[in-house]
């Protein structure tokens, strides 16, 4: 009964695993008709400017194979896949393909109904299952149309971005979604160096001198499992021949969950992301980014080493099961019979990034539509006449100060600071100095005069801006720390609040409560914008060209005006001297004032429009 029962088993298994297959095989039809079919919608201009260009490329595509291509003329992905063969000097071959675009197509035949959002949902769920096969595919699609015969294509790589439909939070990603395609919004903490990684391996056996190609290493060095040879048996003597394997750039980046997201009560999570060829060193410590890519798990001991190399970790407890106490005392712990070697960590594998929170210049690129962006042609719309009335206006500056904290009624003055402190000054560089542009502004006022909101505001108005307390912050948490990576075994700086908010503002409340020995450690940041770090092998300056925003409270309790400004505050001259805007925001008995405050705070309260008076 049992043999029946483990038949019928089998049977199961193997239908559905047919069925999969069959259905690959079919996805990946539709794949490529939609690679060498899909024609991107364009507007007249645009048009006209490729129409010089479709001849050239037209002309070199390879018709030796005309029932087996089918290209639509102007095939957007095939003239992006021949562009990318023909620059001979791009490094990485990635082929990016646009999930609109595929909810979008519409195949000739009237037959597939809906087919572009159904292949839209088997990619974003079978994302990590058939990534390879699809790639293969690509492949065969480059050779195809390969404009230098005389060359090889090599490698190309296929991409898929633009799935932002709903956005995970870290702590909601679970197992059940591993391998679907997900996009993450959260906070880059630390960035590991680009580093290669070996993906497709050639092993050459020792015994009969022959060379595997193509052994794929997924996030673990794996060798081949017995040699193909008839007359040869080796499983265990291979050797690595680096002329014939591929690597790729990998880096790796540790993202953590946004604060004002985070459930109260709770530690905000982290979750390392993997990051492979051209979106490599893209983004760094405190950037905020919506991370499109895959859900996987990784060994959670480092199994990225050399051949024969054992991890420290991983060598100790062998060390430990192997030794005659074990025997006499019993094995203790998971660790002892081994269950920490089979942990395993959730990763996201990045296929696309998204920054939240980058400044646009006036003339910037977009790299997902890759067209060039004038921000004085957007500004010029009608639908921002608004803008250029403000902006024209003899009291430009007081309108938009009315503006910022718009719950605080008065201080107009103080706000004036925070606008020229967001908009920022030159830099100036000469042959003889440096001049910093970025202007330090201190708030010194009397307890419950709303210095603290002010300072929350420019944290979440500013598109770059860090927020932290002057009690709980070190001078390691302000500049940067040094420790020992867990996986590398190598001694890596972690950025601090100064280094995030790197061309930002950082806010700093209670300044005055800071200890001394850390408040030292700002000096060089405020005056010449650097850090520089001399500890445990490590000899580096880092970039902190942020703005600091500080709030303090008297030394006395209460502001006393009898005394200069210097006598007020706990704060040494030579930290004193880098500032730039001193502002003080005094709690004086005055009804007229307080009247106005109190119908401002019922006002707003109420849901009716406050009014600065």
């Amino acid at each position: 009964m049992e043999k029946i029962m483990e038949r019928k088993k089998k049977k199961k298994r193997k239908k559905m695993r047919n069925h999969h297959m069959y259905k690959m095989k079919i996805w990946q039809k539709f794949l490529k008709k939609f690679l060498k079919s899909y024609v991107e919608r364009k507007s007249v201009s645009e048009e006209n400017e490729d129409d010089n260009n479709e001849s050239v490329w037209k002309d070199n595509l390879n018709f030796d194979f005309p029932s087996t291509l089918e290209i639509t003329k102007d095939a957007h992905y095939v003239m992006l896949l021949f562009n990318i063969l023909q620059n001979t000097y791009s490094r990485n071959k990635v082929l990016v393909v646009d999930m609109k675009h595929i909810l979008e197509w519409e195949p000739t035949n009237r037959n597939t109904f809906d087919i572009g959002s159904q292949l839209y949902i088997y990619i974003k769920q079978n994302f990590l299952r058939i990534i390879d096969i699809f790639e293969q595919k690509v492949q065969i699609l480059a050779e195809q149309i390969n404009p230098i015969k005389t060359k090889e294509v090599g490698k190309v790589c296929l991409r898929f971005y633009n799935k932002k439909n709903s956005i995970h939070s870290l702590r909601s990603l679970r197992c059940e979604i591993l391998g679907e395609m997900i996009s993450v919004r959260g906070q880059v903490t630390r960035t590991s160096d680009v580093r290669p990684e070996l993906t497709l391996a050639a092993f050459k056996c020792n015994e009969c001198g022959n060379i595997i190609n193509g052994v794929k290493q997924q996030f673990r060095y794996t060798q081949p499992s017995k040699c193909p040879s008839a007359s040869c048996g080796n499983m265990v003597d291979w050797s690595l021949v680096l002329e014939q394997s591929y690597f790729v750039d990998w880096q790796k980046i540790r993202l953590q969950e946004i604060a004002q997201e985070s459930p109260p009560g709770s530690m905000p999570r982290n979750m390392d992301v993997i990051l492979r060829n051209d979106i490599v060193d893209t983004v760094h410590a405190g950037d905020r980014i919506i991370v499109t890519g895959c859900l996987i798990v990784v060994p959670e001991i480092p199994t990225l080493m050399k051949p024969g190399n054992i991890p420290r970790s991983v060598a100790r407890q062998m060390l430990k099961r192997n030794e005659n106490s074990l025997v006499s005392q019993g094995l203790t712990g998971i660790k002892g019979v081994g269950v920490r070697d089979l942990n395993h960590k959730l990763c996201i594998y990045a296929c696309q990034i998204e920054k939240l929170n980058s400044a646009k210049k006036d003339n910037s690129f977009d790299e997902q539509t890759e067209i060039d962006i004038n921000c004085n042609e957007i500004l010029n719309c009608d639908e921002l006449s608004w803008l250029r009335d403000i902006a024209t206006h003899p009291n430009t500056i007081d309108i938009l100060a009315e503006c910022i904290a718009p719950k605080i009624w008065g201080n107009i003055e103080i706000k004036k600071g925070a606008l020229l402190m967001m908009t920022g000054g030159v830099q100036k560089i000469t042959t003889n100095c440096k001049l910093r542009g970025d202007i330090n502004m201190c708030i010194v006022g009397d307890p419950g005069t709303a210095k603290s909101e002010i300072l929350k505001y420019v944290e979440s108005f500013a598109p770059r801006a860090i927020f932290t307390s002057g009690k709980g912050s070190t001078a390691a948490g302000l500049t940067a720390a040094v420790h020992r990576d867990p996986d590398q075994g190598d001694t890596v700086l972690e950025a601090g609040a100064l280094m995030y908010a790197d061309q930002g503002i950082c806010c700093i409340d209670e300044f005055d409560k800071m200890d001394e020995k850390d408040r030292v450690a700002i000096h060089e940041a405020m005056e010449q914008q650097t850090i520089s770090i001399t500890k445990a092998g490590i000899q580096a300056t880092l970039n902190a060209r942020a703005s600091v925003l500080a709030a303090c409270n008297p030394k006395y309790g209460r502001y006393d005006s009898l005394k200069t400004f210097a006598q007020n505050v706990n704060i040494p001259s030579p930290l004193l001297s880098r500032f730039d805007l001193f502002y003080t925001m005094l709690d004086s008995i005055d009804i007229e004032k307080d009247t106005n405050i109190a119908n401002h705070l019922v006002s707003m309260h109420c849901g009716e429009e406050a009014e600065n008076i």
